[in-house]
């Protein structure tokens, strides 16, 4: 038997209904189907098991096939959006079939179709987008190349629920590292990829990381040009365009999304902003490490809640305020005119303190305009949403009216082209009740007056209405029965009478339905006026339907002007926001500028700043062309990490246009920032906690410019106190030597040894955290100073946590006894320079080096007894005499 006949017999039972869900299958294999039927979606065979187990509603079955029953469960189509957000949380995509024609005019099956396809990145369902400052992306990676040898990656992305879109390309070398920070820093739902099997396991091991649905394209699907045009024609600009190669992964990227879009019956995108190419001269790029090291938006551990920058800052009134936030802290600016425009805003909000409640109050009646408006670019709203864009946009005059008096060049920027949409305001409010239904299919959403042939229909149904009740009164009177009028979708219109009077009907009333303790009837009279009734109540919904649909459509044609006053609203209300915290928490303005240099006055970290259970110490750094790396020590506990974390939260802040935690700031501004802090391992991938760490610090090292800011918070650690203490003390040098990678850097570490290179490179300065020790007690005054310290302190911190007293006993015993077994070591931690004057040299430099001389030195040496600052120096001192002269001589 062959395929096709197999396929008959397996369908040669079914119903017309099932025929047709089995055809519709085929084409939406890999989505959940939704098949309406009457006023439910229903799901059948695999759908139905698998749905039901993760919704969690009754599976049941209807008529058999030749299998036997067939599975079967359902959802309300009224709140069938709850479920579909569910399956979409999981992971999962649903296809919405329903009934295009209706019912009861149908001649044999009813028509059905998919209307729309909803995945992760593409759904605008589910109360948790509602007002929501999380964006929704749907992310597109391309690349360019023959075989294995890549030039270039494209990658672009959208968020369909507030028209957002994007698209930047990555040179091969950088790619890895720029991709992982993009998926940090946007958090995508879904992610297109396209030709899967070149693409290195490196990037797929990356995309494992995140809990994201992947959409494995078709390895043929290549941007045919139509794409391209497409994006140019409705969101792009020319000026734009014709710089760019519109044949480069990039717009592959686009183009995917594009067509995703498109095949997912989303229609014909309206919203969509003019596409956003993200200048890397213009705002910094922060890589994924450090988005997580200094919490700025989600907290470092998944697992727990903890307060981020973000949180600190968030007093944004509206949901696309919150969102263009998050944006501002994960791309600080890097123009120093743009950065002083946006703080002298920021000011402006911050002194005019009535002005600014007042903004704040009108904000707070502004809904999320620009998922309303990708709704209704969807084909998704209903009348609800027109009410609160209408409702939204009245406050849009008296906003104008408070910012025309302000001075500042941001504000006026914004104010320039300021658009009330009048005219969308009186369309919408003239046209809609008051009270509305969530389904545009119910009617009763116009207003009187606004269609003649819709207030006929209402007349037909009032009055209809008016002469039911006028005829049960007259029915009663003639009979003398206590009857009453009802209805049910059923049998429509009927006459309800208690059975024990059912021998007293007229002849008129036909019997229609009985009951336990009550008959029903119909009449003539009743019939035709329900026939009147019903046609004028399905004629108004239909009427009102299509009325709909045109008001939507007009509003769809002012996209770009709601979503240009949209982003005004966003601005605004983000700069708002950052002056009421700077008021509140009092912030001062930095003084940012393009020398290089950082002066922070008792500056704070500005989350622990907002925890009022604990007193924060302030505290002073200079950084400047001879203080350029500070080499950090102090005990645990005593506060490094938050000096060095609380330091690149200020320069971000003040690069963002946010006032910062501090008496006073001056800032030079940093290209980049960067952070190596902590333990963690990548076992999956074959790292350990080790590679992490080099790797990390690595990428830091070949990345960094002398413009750039870096917190190294332990380097070393993971390994041997040999091979440690050099490589971090290699580092320090590697910095201080290289002038095109001599950044600005905290460099905290319990090496006490790098302590010495405050005298060996000029530019290397010693700070430390006070501590005093008081009747063998440790008190850490979390303030830091110029100076080292050479202790850790970290039975101290074993004490506080709780270790048991025979363990500490035990430790102090141990600690003094390796103390002494290297008590000569100290000297060596306190200059190295006075060990070298007490040792004998074996070597005359003025004379130049004798091979057998290089020999007996080496062999004197005793590298057990060594410290890690013997090895060091005895290796500078060799490569000073092979400097001196060629090694041709020896060898």
């Amino acid at each position: 038997m062959d395929t096709k006949e197999k396929k008959d017999k397996e369908t040669k039972n079914l119903s017309p209904a099932m025929k047709q869900y089995m055809e519709l299958k085929k084409k939406y294999c890999n989505e959940f189907l939704f098949f309406q039927m009457g006023d439910f979606y229903e799901m059948f065979y695999e759908d139905a098991k698998s749905a039901s187990e993760i919704l969690g509603i009754t599976l049941t079955s209807r008529n058999k096939d030749s299998d036997g029953p067939i599975p079967m469960c359902g959802v309300p189509r009224h709140s069938s959006d709850s479920y579909c957000a569910r399956l979409l949380e999981e992971g999962f995509k649903v296809a919405i079939c329903d009934q295009v024609e209706n019912a009861s005019e149908s001649k044999g099956i009813v028509k059905r179709e998919v209307v729309r396809v909803l995945s992760p990145g593409t759904s605008i369902v589910g109360d948790h987008l509602t007002e929501s400052k999380e964006s929704q992306f749907l992310f597109s990676l391309s690349v360019s190349g023959k075989d294995n040898e890549f030039l270039c990656w494209g990658l672009s992305w959208v968020d369909v629920t507030t028209g957002a879109f994007y698209a930047i390309e990555i040179d091969d070398d950088l790619f890895e590292r720029r991709f992982f920070s993009e998926l940090e820093r946007l958090r995508p739902k879904e992610i297109l990829l396209q030709n899967k099997g070149k693409i290195s396991s490196s990037v797929l091991s990356i995309l494992e990381i995140f809990d994201v649905r992947i959409e494995n394209l078709p390895d043929d699907q290549i941007d045919d040009g139509d794409s391209y045009e497409y994006i140019r024609k409705n969101f792009g600009s020319e000026k734009v365009f014709k710089k760019i190669d519109t044949k480069s992964p990039m717009f592959i990227a686009a183009g995917n999304l594009i067509k995703y879009l498109k095949n997912n019956r989303l229609g014909d995108l309206p919203h969509l902003k003019t596409i956003v190419f993200p200048d890397s001269d213009e705002m910094m790029f922060l890589d994924a490490v450090t988005q997580t090291n200094l919490e700025l938006v989600y907290p470092s551990d998944k697992n727990r809640k903890s307060i981020t920058l973000f949180n600190v800052l968030d007093y944004t009134s509206t949901a696309l305020g919150g969102r263009l936030l998050k944006d501002w802290i994960l791309s600080p600016l890097l123009k120093l005119r743009k950065i002083k425009e946006r703080t002298d805003a920021v000011e402006e909000f911050k002194n005019k303190r009535t002005e600014r409640k007042l903004l704040i109050e009108n904000l707070s009646n502004i809904k999320d305009l620009e998922r309303i408006q990708g709704r209704i670019g969807l084909q998704n709203s209903n009348a609800r949403d027109m009410k609160a864009l209408s409702d939204s946009i009245s406050f849009l005059p008296k906003i104008e009216g408070i910012l025309k008096t302000f001075k500042s060049r941001e504000i006026k920027k914004i104010i320039s082209d300021w658009d009330s949409l009048k005219d969308i305001e009186k369309l919408l409010s003239s046209s809609l009740n008051e009270e509305l239904p969530l389904s545009i299919k119910d009617g009763e959403m116009f207003a009187d007056g606004v269609n003649k042939e819709l207030d006929e229909l209402r007349k037909i149904i009032k009055n209809g209405k008016s002469w039911l009740k006028n005829y049960e009164a007259v029915k009663k009177e003639e009979t003398n029965l206590p009857l009453k009028i009802g209805y049910n979708r059923v049998f429509g219109y009927y006459i309800d009478l208690p059975r024990r009077f059912s021998s007293k009907v007229p002849e008129d009333f036909s019997r229609k339905q009985t009951l336990v303790s009550s008959e029903r009837f119909v009449t003539k009279e009743l019939k035709e006026i329900e026939e009147k009734l019903e046609y004028s109540e399905e004629k108004s919904k239909e009427l009102e339907f299509i009325m709909f649909g045109e008001l939507r459509n007009k509003i769809a044609k002012n996209s770009k002007r709601i979503l240009n006053i949209s982003k005004k609203i966003a601005q605004m209300d983000v700069m708002l926001s950052l002056a009421k915290v700077a008021d509140q928490n009092d912030y001062v303005r930095a003084n940012i500028n393009n020398t290089g240099d950082i002066e922070i006055v008792q500056g704070r970290h500005p989350v622990l700043d907002t925890d009022f259970s604990t007193t924060f110490v302030p505290n002073d750094l200079i950084m400047n062309s001879s203080r350029k790396i500070m080499i950090v020590t102090g005990p645990n506990m005593s506060g490094k990490s938050t000096f060095l974390r609380q330091t690149a939260l200020i320069i971000l802040m003040a690069q963002m246009g946010s006032f910062v935690p501090a008496k006073s700031a001056k800032i030079g501004i940093a290209d980049r920032i960067f952070t190596r802090v902590g333990a963690h391992d990548l076992l999956s991938e074959g790292k350990s906690t080790f590679m992490v760490e080099m790797l990390e610090t690595s990428e830091i090292l070949n990345e960094a410019s002398a413009n750039s800011f870096i917190v190294f918070d332990e380097v070393g650690r993971g390994t041997s106190t040999y091979d440690g203490v050099s490589i971090a003390w290699a580092i320090v040098e590697f910095l201080h030597n290289n002038k095109n990678r001599q950044a600005r850097t905290l460099f905290a570490t319990h090496y006490h040894e790098l302590s010495v290179l405050e005298k060996k490179l000029s530019k290397v300065i010693n700070l430390t955290v006070d501590v005093r020790e008081q009747d063998q007690e440790v008190v850490f005054l979390r303030k830091v100073i110029d100076g080292i310290c050479n202790k850790s302190y970290g039975l101290h911190v074993g004490k506080l946590a709780g270790l048991p007293d025979e363990i500490l006993i035990r430790a102090y015993e141990l600690m003094e006894n390796f103390e002494l077994s290297n008590k000569g070591q100290d000297k060596l931690s306190e200059g190295l320079e006075i060990q070298k004057n007490k040792k004998k040299e074996k070597i005359e430099l003025a004379n130049g080096p004798n091979f057998r001389d290089l020999i007996d030195e080496i062999s004197l040496l005793d590298p057990d007894s060594m410290s890690p600052k013997d090895a060091l120096d005895t290796i500078y001192k060799f490569k000073k005499i092979f400097k001196k002269t060629s090694t041709e001589k020896y060898f």
